[in-house]
């Protein structure tokens, strides 16, 4: 028994046979896909009466992009209200009723990128760089209580609001809450791609090569609420700013399938890892008065967080392409939807406690998503 499970222990921390098993399935496989799917360069270019003496081009090509951002994990307000607390006691108890997100808007962007081709052995080397900036805006609001306290002294009913991005934020409450947030996005990639005819109907486009990228988050909240005879005048304000850079390394494949000469649909997927800088600065304040004008609170703190971290990134892509020939230029038209992916992008933390002396500072751990309409022209020559 004793050696029977040493063996099963051995599987699973080295299960060398399952390997074995692997590797020979996958080396037959290639042997039957080679035999019946012969991957053969695309020489059409090196035929091309327009170039009888060129065995390279290049292209030149700018993408319009019309995206919208979403990030995950970051609602800039929690709204609930007083309810009876269900025993023969007055009090009324608060409870939370609803989360408030950001609605997604949509901004323009740009891509520029040049290419440089072998036609006869299809090897291409590719840079392209893509900015994009997003910002949109929120804000909402209840009635205005009476009492500051929602420790039972608010009747049935009342609503209010808190934020978890306030120096203090689940002691007090407010009635008015705006927030925005925008991101600005660059990235640079490096590729070396080869283009292989799979069919007479398809071609396909492996690629690797280098990624970098830089961003920065600003978000910002607000939260106010009057001056009553029993509630004081309350203003807190907390601005975070995110920045991110990382290179690493970016691998994927490209798919076109020919509809005839001239139409074909073309997919794109990639993923990266890229090693870089993560900061994360906030800076707070609060100002507080009572009924006779006296300042009650007047406090500001900033605080930092910096980390070196991998982040992962997804791309994909589907479309239509056009191209033609016109006066021995090349020119390439595509209309299609992106969507890229920044896996735990978003740690702007929040605080967990009830006052500042006393919180504990969580990072979101929200992802970033990129996507939208891409319309892209390009030349060769």
């Amino acid at each position: 028994m004793k050696t029977i499970r040493q063996s099963m222990f051995m599987n699973r921390i080295f299960p060398l046979p399952s390997l074995c098993i692997a590797l020979g399935s996958v080396l037959v496989f290639g042997e039957i896909v080679a035999e019946n799917y012969e991957f053969e360069y695309c020489e059409d270019s090196c035929n091309n009466a327009c170039f009888p003496q060129k065995n390279c081009s290049w292209q030149a090509g700018v993408d319009f992009l019309y995206w919208y951002s979403n990030i995950t994990n970051l609602s800039y307000a929690l709204e609930g209200k007083q309810i009876d607390s269900g025993d023969e006691s007055p009090e009324t108890v608060f409870v939370p009723i609803k989360k408030a997100h950001f609605d997604s808007s949509w901004n323009p962007g740009i891509r520029v990128g040049v290419s440089y081709l072998n036609n006869c052995s299809s090897w291409e080397v590719n840079s392209d760089w893509t900015y994009y900036t997003n910002c949109t805006n929120a804000k909402l609001s209840v009635p205005a209580f009476e009492n500051s306290s929602f420790n039972g002294n608010q009747p049935a009913g009342t609503y209010g609001l808190k934020s978890p991005w306030l120096l203090t934020p689940n002691s007090d409450y407010y009635n008015k809450v705006s927030s925005n947030w925008e991101v600005t996005f660059n990235q640079l990639d490096i590729e070396l791609a080869r283009t292989f005819c799979a069919c007479n109907w398809m071609d396909l486009r492996p690629h690797t090569g280098l990624r970098g990228y830089w961003t920065t988050i600003d978000f910002n909240v607000f939260a106010s609420r009057p001056l009553r005879s029993e509630a004081t005048l309350l203003q807190s304000t907390s601005r975070f700013t995110q920045k991110d850079w990382g290179l690493g390394f970016l691998i994927g494949v490209d798919a076109t399938w020919k509809l005839n000469s001239c139409f074909s649909l073309f997919s794109e997927t990639s993923a990266a890892l890229a090693y870089g800088r993560q900061s994360i600065v906030r800076k707070s304040k609060e100002f507080g008065q009572n009924s006779e004008g006296e300042t009650i609170r007047n406090s500001k703190a900033t605080t930092e967080d910096v980390t070196y971290t991998l982040q992962p990134i997804l791309d994909m892509a589907l479309g239509v392409r056009w191209e033609t020939l016109c006066n021995c230029y090349k020119v390439f038209i595509d209309v299609g939807w992106e969507f890229h992916y920044f896996y735990d992008m978003n740690q702007i933390f929040r605080s967990a406690g009830s006052f500042s002396s006393n919180e504990d500072l969580i990072p979101t751990n929200g992802s970033l998503g990129l996507s939208g309409l891409t319309v892209r022209g390009r030349i060769e020559f």
